[in-house]
This record gives structure tokens, C-alpha cells and sequence, in this order.
């Protein structure tokens, strides 16, 4: 009987053992970081507070820009050539001073925006008729998220160039917008450029509300999200905010009257986890060095 016992907490050890020997080599075959890595965290990031925003008047200026299709007249002799009245009759852009009242200050923000809600973007427009007729929100020229620093994208021939977008770091999954709607009937739309240089529509929806609201969409798998690779340089980017007329409107009226919508803080819900880390920016002394040379 001793024996039989004996054999038994002599198995029961070699199991024990055989067990923590697998915990062991399994856990020297992942990262120091196993633990975070599984974590699988999301954090809110503000991108644009509009609090130093300013308005740009053309594609070369830095700033947000406004535009329209159609497009305006610029001046009264392209009216006269054309025979045709302005399609535009009005259209601006400002950076005002309100913020939704529901909207909270950020306690803390890893890119210093959120922390102040004193600016917000207005627009004013009217469009002579009805139809397919949309304004496009361009963002001002693409900074480093974390920096603030510009921001260059090789071309197809390696040359460095200043696009336009707001960076969406990280692995995204969401995006939100604060809209004042004013009931009129219009389709708000992000425009998300991923790191392959393809375009992706994100609908958002109506704004045919009154007061300000928090605009949240999903950002779906079909977009593609840069390959777990480090230095992480190809992170995609919000490149346009356009409002859309619906067609089938039953205000037909409103479309063709004074139109004022307001924005406030774009977010993005987004897995941060491979942005943070220990060293992020060591590989930055190899570009130092190889310029020395």
C-alpha cells in the first residue's frame, strides 16, 4: 500500500514539474511584454480640438480648406461667359468661439489637444439649386500625432511630399465628430486614406438634428491597418469631412436656403499598444547617422 502511495506523489510531481517546464519555455518564447500584448487596450485620442486651427484660402496655404461641388464662380465675367448664374452664391469658413456644452474637457491627452474646449469650426453656404451639391472639409497638412511636427510621405519615386489628413495612430476602430445640426438634410461623410494610398468612405449619417451631437462611426476591417511592423511610419490619416445633400430630400427648400453647420473635437478610439513602448524612436539614430555621412 506504501508503494502504490509512494508511485502516486511520485507522478503527481513529475505532472507538476512537466507543467511549470511548459509555462516556462512557453513563456520565453513570447515578448518581454506578453502580458500587455494580450491586453488588447483602447484609448480615446483627440486629433483636432480646433482650438489653433486657422482657415486656409488655397491648396498651398496650411490650414483647413473649404470647397464645393459644384464649384463657385470667382468672379462676375466667368458668370457672364458661362451664361449661367453662380452655383455658390455663398460659402465660408471661420473658427469661432463656443463648444458643445455636453462635450468634456480631456484630464489628460498624449497629443495635447482635448485639454481646452474654448474654438470650434463654422460654416456658412448656400447653393443656388437643388441636386447632387456637397461641401469638402480638407485638413491642414499632416503633423506627427505625438510631435505636432511636420509630417512627409514618400511618392511613388521617393520624393518627399507635404499631403494633407489628420493621422489616426494606432490600430483605429472608431471615429466621432461634434456636429450642431440645424435640421437641414445632409449626409456628413469621413474620408479615411489608408497607408496603401486607397480611399475608404465612412459614413456617419444625418445631420438633420437640432443642438449638438457626437457623430460615431465604426472603422470597418475592409480598411487595411499597417502590418505589425516597427517603426510604425505608415499610419493612415483623415483626409476629407464632406456633407452631402440627399437627392430624395423632401426639403427642397432648405437645400437651396442659408446653410450654418458647426464642428467640434474629432476622436479616434484606437489600440494603442504598439506606439508605446520602451525605445520607440531608437531606429531615428540611424537616419542621424547615415545623414553624417
Amino acid at each position: 500500500m506504501k508503494r502504490v502511495y509512494t508511485l502516486g506523489i511520485t507522478l503527481t510531481a513529475v505532472i507538476i514539474f512537466s507543467v511549470i517546464t511548459s509555462m516556462e519555455l512557453s513563456s520565453r518564447a513570447r515578448p518581454a511584454t506578453h502580458r500587455d500584448a494580450s491586453s488588447k487596450g483602447l484609448i480615446p485620442l483627440v486629433i483636432e480640438d480646433f482650438e489653433e486651427a486657422v482657415v486656409a484660402a488655397s491648396l498651398e496655404e496650411d490650414g483647413w480648406l473649404v470647397r464645393t461641388n459644384p464649384r463657385p464662380y470667382n468672379s462676375e465675367e466667368t458668370e457672364k461667359k458661362l451664361r449661367q448664374r453662380n452655383p455658390v452664391p455663398a460659402l465660408e469658413l471661420k473658427m469661432l468661439e463656443g463648444s458643445p456644452r455636453d462635450l468634456e474637457v480631456e484630464p489628460w491627452s498624449p497629443t495635447g489637444l482635448g485639454l481646452q474646449k474654448e474654438k470650434i469650426m463654422g460654416v456658412y453656404f448656400r447653393f443656388r439649386y437643388p441636386g447632387f451639391n456637397s461641401i469638402h472639409f480638407v485638413p491642414p497638412k499632416e503633423v506627427d500625432w505625438r510631435t505636432r511636427e511636420p509630417f512627409l510621405r514618400p511618392n511613388a519615386v521617393g520624393e518627399l511630399n507635404h499631403e494633407r489628413g489628420l493621422q489616426l495612430p494606432g490600430r483605429p476602430k472608431a471615429l466621432s465628430i461634434w456636429v450642431q445640426g440645424r435640421g437641414h438634410d445632409y449626409n456628413l461623410e469621413a474620408w479615411v486614406t489608408d497607408h496603401t494610398g486607397g480611399v475608404h468612405v465612412l459614413h456617419l449619417g444625418s445631420i438633420n438634428f437640432i443642438g449638438w451631437r457626437p457623430m460615431i462611426v465604426n472603422i470597418p476591417i475592409t480598411v487595411p491597418i499597417p502590418p505589425k511592423a516597427l517603426p510604425q511610419v505608415n499610419i493612415i490619416r483623415l483626409t476629407e469631412l464632406v456633407l452631402r445633400s440627399r437627392t430624395n430630400s423632401p426639403y427642397i427648400r432648405e437645400m437651396i436656403s442659408d446653410t450654418y453647420v458647426f464642428f467640434d473635437q474629432i476622436k479616434v478610439l484606437t489600440d494603442m499598444y504598439e506606439s508605446f513602448f520602451e525605445g520607440l524612436d531608437l531606429y531615428k539614430e540611424f537616419e542621424v547617422q547615415s545623414q553624417d555621412k
